[in-house]
Order: C-alpha cells, then structure tokens, then sequence
C-alpha cells in the first residue's frame, strides 16, 4: 500500500517494466461503444487524462478523434512517450506529477474532455472526492467528464478472488459505491450526469486475460450476451465489471439560469 492510498509510484514503475503491449499496435477502445452514443465528439478538442500510463486511450484519442491529448501521472514521462511516438502520435502534453499535490485551479488550461479510467479505486475516500473536485475543475464549458472505476463488488468479487485475489488488495471496494460517487460530481451543481450505471465490458490487454485464453474466451460470450439483453440497475450492480459516470459541465448561460432559479 502506498502512504495515501492502496498502491504508490514504486508499485506502478514495476508494473509498467514488466508492461508487455505492443508500443506500435494499435488497437480499439473498450468504453467506445458507450462515448460515440453519449459523447458530441464535433465539440471535443482537447482531452486529458488523469493517471495515463502507459498512454494507450490517449493513442486513441488522438488517432480515433483528431484530439490534442494530455496526461498527469507520476510514472516516468519518457514511458508514456514512447509509446506515443511508437504509434504517430505528435499532439501531445504529459505532466510527470503526482495528482494528489497537483495543482489543478493554478494549472488554468481547460479541457473539453477530462477523464480517468481505473484510477480513483486505488485511493482512500477523501483523496478520491478531491480528485474528482480537480476533475471538474479543468473541463472547459459544456465539456466533458468522466470517471471510470471497476465494481469489484458481489458476484466479480468473488470471480476476482477465485482467480486473481492480488488485484483485490490493491483496489478500494468502498469507493465502488455509484450513488456516492454521483453525488461528488454533481456537487457544486455545475455539471449535469448525461450517463450514470454499470457497464458490461472486456479490457482485451488485462494481464490476465492474456495468460489465460480460456477465461478470455469466456468473458468475450459474457459481453455479448449482456450487451444483447436489457439489464435493470439491480442486476448490473451485481454482475456488471464496471462502473461509468459521464457528465457535462453546464455552460456560461445554463449556469446563470440555474442561479437565477435559485433566488
């Protein structure tokens, strides 16, 4: 465990060394299904990414969407470049900090797109209601945010336990709480949620899914089965991977209307 939270930047400088994706192979993206349905991408420029090592989303980003990417993380930039530059990518930014000292009301660059995919899970509750202030801080009007966590909760905690109990160690179950987590977003009433559930999908690049080709196999019927059926909220919460907030900051005159509504 890391001195504020559930892994440090020893445990990830590891993880990364022993990283085995291809710099050069592009590949797609598994929460893009559920952003081309939510997301205007004709008003997204910019995106930034908080904890974005090894720098694959920020890849596609870039090539998917044309978007000048970013990235605050506190693993070695010359990492995340190299596999940038292995896959064409030349628009781009990288903040080698450590998010919990990052400075985010200084930084004054707004993004029209701030996300983070599978990072606040590894920190206790009060840095992660912080991070998701910093989040929101840096989306420019009418942007975009996005907060991504798995639900290591129930039925694929017990999957987790069975077949890879480590990964359990590392990560904050009590942060997994959707209704908590809605709340921090929609603090200060400056972003409205566009996208709010449990989601039904497979990281391809899991180290786990590539050693074992079976269980891969067997996750891959699993999406397309769930992907085919209409799920309610309840049986989501207990079978579904991973949890999805995707919210947009209201813009300069909602923003004034929803004060004029409030006196």
């Amino acid at each position: 465990m890391g001195t504020d939270g559930y892994t440090g930047k020893e445990y990830w400088d590891q993880y990364w060394k022993k990283e085995k994706r291809g710099k050069g192979e592009k590949e797609d993206f598994y929460f893009s299904d559920l952003m081309n349905h939510y997301i205007c991408w004709d008003s997204v420029k910019s995106y930034l990414e908080v904890g974005g090592a090894p720098g694959t989303i920020m890849a596609f980003m870039n090539q998917q969407h044309g978007l000048r990417v970013a990235s605050i993380d506190f693993t070695e930039k010359d990492r995340i470049e190299e596999l940038l530059k292995a896959r064409n990518v030349k628009d781009y930014q990288i903040y080698q900090e450590d998010f919990r000292t990052f400075d985010s009301k200084s930084h004054r660059k707004k993004y029209d797109m701030v996300a983070s995919w599978g990072f606040i899970e590894h920190f206790k509750r009060r840095d992660t209601a912080k991070f998701i202030e910093k989040q929101k801080q840096m989306v420019s009007d009418n942007g975009y945010l996005i907060v991504e966590l798995p639900n290591i909760r129930r039925v694929i905690w017990l999957i987790y336990y069975i077949f890879n109990r480590d990964l359990i160690r590392i990560h904050n179950l009590k942060i997994m709480d959707l209704p908590w987590l809605r709340k921090q977003v929609l603090r200060g009433d400056e972003f409205k949620i566009i996208y709010s559930s449990y989601y039904f999908t497979m990281n391809p690049q899991n180290e786990y899914f590539v050693n074992h080709r079976f269980l891969k196999k067997l996750c891959k019927r699993a999406v397309e089965f769930f992907n085919k059926c209409h799920c309610s909220e309840k049986i989501k919460r207990y079978f579904f991977p991973y949890i999805v907030i995707i919210a947009r900051r209201r813009g300069a005159a909602e923003g004034m209307k929803q004060e004029a509504l409030k006196r």
